[in-house]
């Protein structure tokens, strides 16, 4: 297999990168959830954000956020707590 050309980036610190509520929710529909390869994420990001287990990761916690925004409540700390009771990578 051909190696695509490009810069290999690297992330410092502890390896990882948080990935925000925001870029698995459509910008202009309020009830659509994002993940994987269509989650929003800079060219950068981007890379790392359609890698299998990151997909799956970001499909759980999309799926979780619309369940739970089927409420008018705030979704962030229910969606970590659901998350974390799901043994989810957080």
């Amino acid at each position: 297999m051909r190696r695509r050309e490009g810069p290999d980036l690297s992330i410092s610190g502890e390896g990882f990168a948080d990935i925000p509520p925001g870029a698995l929710r459509a910008a202009d529909l309020g009830n659509l959830y994002l993940a994987g390869r269509v989650a929003g994420a800079d060219a950068v990001a981007y890379g790392s954000s359609r890698v299998m287990g990151t997909a799956f990761a970001t499909g759980q916690a999309a799926g979780v956020m619309a369940a739970i925004n089927a409420e008018p409540i705030s979704y962030i700390d229910p969606v970590r707590k659901e998350l974390a009771s799901q043994n989810a990578l957080i």
